[in-house]
């Protein structure tokens, strides 16, 4: 099963807030929370480090091939210019 794991790479998020689902990454469940090299388990920056992946880039690569085919909102934008 895929699931959304959402991260900081485009920007932190506020205490007890969840990042922006435009932050978010496709995951099967092991690599999102369940097995032991997961993102929940390792933190964000262990995950990229372990398994040799920059999340900013993919993120950012998601982000643009979304807006391609759905009109860009300010919010979007806004994102973009960071």
């Amino acid at each position: 099963m895929v699931e959304a794991a959402h991260t900081n790479a485009l920007g932190n998020r506020g205490l007890g807030q969840k990042a922006s689902d435009f932050s978010a990454i496709p995951l099967c469940s092991g690599h999102h929370r369940e097995a032991t090299d997961s993102y929940h388990r390792l933190g964000e920056g262990n995950f990229s480090h372990q398994h040799a992946i920059n999340l900013k880039e993919i993120t950012q690569a998601l982000l643009n091939r979304f807006s391609r085919h759905v009109p860009l909102s300010p919010a979007i934008r806004a994102i973009e210019l960071l």
